[in-house]
């Protein structure tokens, strides 16, 4: 049986944004995981086309009719699609062919189904376009709001002509959340919860919520100042390590700098004290697994790097205005996209 198939880039890469990556190291990886996968259905064979199409020709077993060699190619082809889909972001759009009992029938069989139309395309499937990715990219990083509400006016309006299918819209949500979520961390800007029900949301409301995520994070950055590099250097340790027994001390050797004296520019460029900002990054970790996780107090404080629960309470309680148990009762999930660890937020620069 014969199968053509055709290989769709979803996100970009740094191997595919050349746009010429027929013989990159990451086509051999996707054609090394379709023979991996489709080589234990028997006797397969995988012939690549280049412009990433490609054609699996699956043998009968012995005795086998039509009908259940193409369930088995079906069943290893959809398999491979969810394979390509997670692990590559590449969606693998295939069409299965007729039996072919001769060879020298193949050249004619694949023209023909070449010929056959496509019963889901990557659009029809709600994903965003590279196209639509890069211009999201550019209209973010150029602070440009206008343009930003414009694209993603046209990345909803296209999907909104029918009533998406079933599993569609729930894939578009994930596709744009990534996407918006890759922008915030690149910024080291805490990212927002996402909100509960998000796959239930209508196109408007959809719309309305990504084009404020995109939104907020324009005008953060846009208050941002650059910090010396050794008050960056400082700020990516305490992240990374705030669940440890961390001390100044540790920070400044880290630093290689005297303690006392990164605690000076520390609180001179931000405006907070190098314990005070450790201390807050603990608490934001601290309500967000609260908030979103539902982990009680109780539990929380050792996981953000407390060591006692009357420290942590007293510490929280002066930082968010709530006891822990208020904190949970009457603060919603959009705490976590309003409070920063510092007074203004800053990209770190190198030295």
């Amino acid at each position: 049986m014969i199968v053509a198939a055709k290989l769709n880039l979803l996100v970009s890469t740094p191997e595919t944004s050349t746009g010429i990556w027929e013989e990159s190291h990451l086509v051999r990886r996707i054609l090394g995981t379709c023979e991996e996968i489709c080589g234990q259905e028997g006797e397969t064979r995988l012939v690549f086309l280049g412009d990433l199409r490609l054609i699996f020709l699956f043998s009968a077993e012995p005795g086998e009719d039509g009908s259940s060699q193409e369930r088995r190619a079906n069943r290893c082809m959809g398999i491979l699609q969810d394979v390509l889909l997670k692990y590559y972001n590449i969606y693998i759009d295939w069409r299965g062919g007729k039996r072919v009992t001769e060879l020298s029938r193949l050249p004619e069989a694949y023209r023909q189904l070449a010929t056959q139309p496509v019963a889901h395309t990557v659009q029809d499937l709600f994903r965003i376009t590279i196209d639509q990715e890069l211009q999201l990219i550019t209209a973010v990083s150029g602070g440009d709001k206008d343009k930003t509400g414009r694209i993603l006016e046209d990345i909803f309006s296209l999907r909104d002509r029918r009533k998406p299918l079933e599993g569609e819209f729930s894939i578009l949500m994930g596709d744009l959340l990534s996407l918006t979520m890759k922008l915030y961390q690149e910024r080291r800007i805490p990212f927002p919860e996402a909100e509960q029900g998000i796959a239930a949301l209508d196109m408007n409301r959809a719309r309305e919520y990504f084009a404020r995520l995109l939104t907020d994070l324009i005008n953060t950055e846009s208050g941002y100042r650059e910090f010396s590099w050794a008050v960056a250097a400082a700020i990516e340790y305490v992240e990374r390590h705030y669940r440890e027994d961390i001390s100044i001390p540790d920070i400044g050797r880290h630093c290689g700098m005297n303690s006392s004296y990164l605690g000076t520019i520390f609180k001179k460029e931000t405006g907070t004290g190098l314990a005070q900002f450790i201390n807050r990054v603990r608490i934001q970790a601290a309500g967000m697994l609260m908030l979103i996780k539902k982990i009680p107090p109780t539990q929380v404080y050792e996981q953000v790097g407390f060591r006692n629960y009357n420290n942590f309470f007293n510490l929280f309680k002066e930082t968010t205005g709530f006891t822990p148990r208020q904190f949970r009762e009457q603060v919603s999930a959009g705490w976590v996209s309003q409070f920063h660890p510092l007074r203004k937020l800053s990209r770190a620069v190198s030295p």
